[in-house]
């Protein structure tokens, strides 16, 4: 390749390094991951072009390696073995951010810095110019320049607020400005005698990047417009070692936290304001590498991590590793997130220079190899992820006309991303409530004021439409509590319209709690159930069962006083009432109704009781008391055949 050639591979290679933090698209449900993980893979596609087309030019294919390309090449590798034996939706786990996909698009990516890029202070520089813009954008944003420059009216109008950034969140821009600041003030201290000029350059940046950063963190303080919550370190601990007990090899499959975050968070974790909260990331990188990869991927990071600290103890200095060891300790101490990710990739090549080459002369018809090979590997690849992505973009569509309250739009547009891409649970569960929703809505508003035999059988369709789209999503994850409890609700909504659906509701609920077994939400629900068919005897059980896992549950005590009080079981309500004064402020009206429900069922005690004592506690919890039979009712019910019933994968 030609001098001209190779500087026009090093900008390409730079733009794409400077462009990936900043990328976003408003055009799919995720703004900023997802289409910043699609832009890496448009980038490895064109970085095999160029390969191809220098290795035709040349007729020889030169191949560069690194110390790192190997322990990378096996992390990899653990993270394929944990997709294909472990990961229950593969698909997503290809496609999702963090998944499969972004950690085989980043190992190529950094395949081809080291096979394309001599001029490797263009990726530092490009990081670091690409760390600048997103804190100029948080500087301007913080003092309010978003909502002045920006109409409330324009289609950028998500990005008037002063905590909004390209990056997706002010965390990742504060980790992302951070971690380069130490090699910067290397540069500064270094450069301070002999180049002047540059020395002013680098102290800029160091303090745009300081003062960015800093106002990242100070909006995600406790109290602050972004305030950021976290899975305590003590509960990733607990989850990542309980998965370890249940897969210590492979872990619980990527892409697939939250089914860990369910079935294995302590009971300890109910004490948290935020209890009720499913986290779908650690808080630490290396707790969830370990949790959805198992000792396969901890030991191959590991070996990662080995290999540069070997490096680093025969290099003479250590300005080309402190932004990759200023990025390990992001790793190792906050949630994963993908520009980190990318920022790791992009520094270590940065950090360590290729070793020499080994070729493989290519003559004849084999110098279209190269080439050959790009196109038949990309060409499907390609085809199949651009169907993904237009499937996102009609699923956006479909939220977009939930907004503007047109369900037919809705419908359409979720068809046609379930049939580009028929294994994302989201569109699923999507699909799912806007059937049901609009079954009710022909049910409460028939067409010609009464239902007909047409309205029937509508309703019938839709009913079973939105029941195995329900289905669909629980048996494409059936580890993920969240698609049996949409499943359960599905089947307590259709109580007064299909017979049998009470029966699938209580399975359906029993599957939600066997994935997600210390929430007490879910006994509250299934505890609800059995309120609202009669048994209360059984909902008394439940609800006891919710306020052994969360003592200070006000409305799960809330709830058993009701069920004791409709089984003519006072001492116990009047008790279980008193509890929930305890338990809810004395200022709320949710006192006041508590209070009142106290004294009616005080008038039916065999004698006088006491008043209690109260005290308000800063949580704040609405009362809710178990739910009625959903309406309306349908007469005669609709028969649903039983091929219509909650599946019964185990979790």
């Amino acid at each position: 390749m030609t001098i001209k050639n190779q500087k026009l591979s090093d900008i390409i290679f730079a733009i794409f390094v400077f462009l990936i933090p900043l990328f976003f698209l408003p055009l799919t449900v995720d703004f900023y991951d997802f289409n910043k993980n699609y832009l890496l893979w448009v980038g490895v596609i064109v970085g095999f072009f160029l390969w191809a087309i220098k290795s035709l030019l040349r007729q020889k294919l030169e191949i560069k390696t690194s110390p790192f390309l190997l322990p990378l090449f096996l992390w990899l590798l653990a993270n394929i073995l944990a997709t294909i034996f472990v990961s229950p939706n593969k698909v997503e786990v290809l496609l999702l951010p963090g998944g499969l996909g972004t950690l085989a698009g980043l190992f190529l990516f950094y395949l081809l810095l080291l096979n394309l890029v001599e001029n490797r202070q263009r990726l530092f520089g490009a990081l670091v110019a690409s760390a600048g813009v997103l804190s100029l954008i948080t500087i301007y944003q913080f003092f309010g320049l978003g909502e002045v420059l920006i109409p409330s009216q324009s289609l950028l109008a998500f990005a008037r607020g002063k905590t909004w950034t390209p990056a997706g969140n002010l965390l990742a821009v504060a980790c992302f400005d951070f971690l380069l600041l130490p090699p910067l003030f290397l540069l500064l201290k270094r450069s301070l005698k002999t180049w002047p000029l540059k020395a002013g350059i680098y102290g800029l940046l160091s303090l745009l990047l300081l003062t960015g950063g800093s106002l990242a963190v100070y909006q995600i303080l406790p109290g602050k417009p972004a305030a950021l919550t976290l899975l305590p370190y003590q509960t990733s601990w607990a989850i990542a070692a309980e998965s370890f007990k249940q897969n210590p090899l492979l872990g619980v499959g990527l892409v697939n936290f939250i089914s860990a975050f369910n079935r294995f968070r302590p009971l300890s974790f109910n004490r948290f304001n935020f209890w009720n909260l499913r986290f779908g990331t650690s808080s630490s990188f290396i707790f969830q590498l370990w949790t959805e990869t198992g000792l396969l991927g901890i030991l191959t990071f590991g070996l990662v991590l080995i290999t540069l600290g070997k490096y680093i103890k025969r290099s003479k200095s250590i300005l080309d590793f402190a932004g990759v060891l200023a990025t390990i300790l992001v790793l190792i101490f906050l949630p994963q997130n993908f520009t980190i990710l990318f920022a790791f990739f992009v520094l270590l090549a940065f950090a360590v220079p290729p070793s020499p080459r080994a070729s493989l002369n290519l003559r004849g018809n084999f110098r279209w190899l190269p080439i050959a090979t790009v196109v038949l590997v990309f060409t499907p690849s390609a085809y199949f992820a651009g169907r993904a992505y237009l499937a996102e973009i009609y699923f956006q569509k479909s939220l977009n006309a939930i907004a503007k309250n047109n369900g037919i739009e809705t419908y359409n547009n979720q068809i046609k991303a379930i049939q580009l891409n028929p294994y994302r649970i989201d569109f699923r569960l999507a699909h799912c409530q806007i059937n049901l929703a609009l079954a009710n809505s022909l049910a409460t508003n028939p067409p010609s004021g009464q239902l007909t035999d047409q309205d029937r059988n509508n309703i019938i369709q839709l009913v079973q439409q939105a029941i195995r789209e329900g289905k669909t999503a629980a048996l494409l994850n059936p580890s993920n509590a969240i698609v049996w409890e949409n499943l359960a609700q599905l089947y307590r909504q259709l109580l007064n319209f299909a017979q049998g659906a009470d029966q699938w509701a209580i399975t359906a609920y029993q599957q939600a709690i066997a994935t997600d077994p210390i929430n007490p939400r879910l006994r509250i629900d299934l505890g609800g159930l059995f309120y609202a068919l009669g048994n209360y005897d059984e909902a008394q059980k439940i609800f006891r069962v919710a306020v052994e896992l969360k003592p200070d549950y006000a409305n799960g005590w809330y709830n058993l006083a009701a069920a004791y009080r409709e089984d003519k079981k006072y001492p116990q309500a009047y008790q279980a009432m008193q509890q929930t004064l305890f338990l809810v402020p004395a200022d709320s009206t949710d006192w006041q109704k508590a209070k009142e429900e106290l004294d009616e069922i005080a008038k039916k005690l065999p004698s006088p009781t006491p008043s209690p004592t109260v005290t308000q506690e800063e949580e704040k919890e609405t009362l809710t008391p178990p739910q009625t039979l959903p309406s309306p009712v349908i007469k005669p019910p609709i028969e649903l055949p039983k091929e219509e019933a909650v599946p019964s994968p185990s979790p």
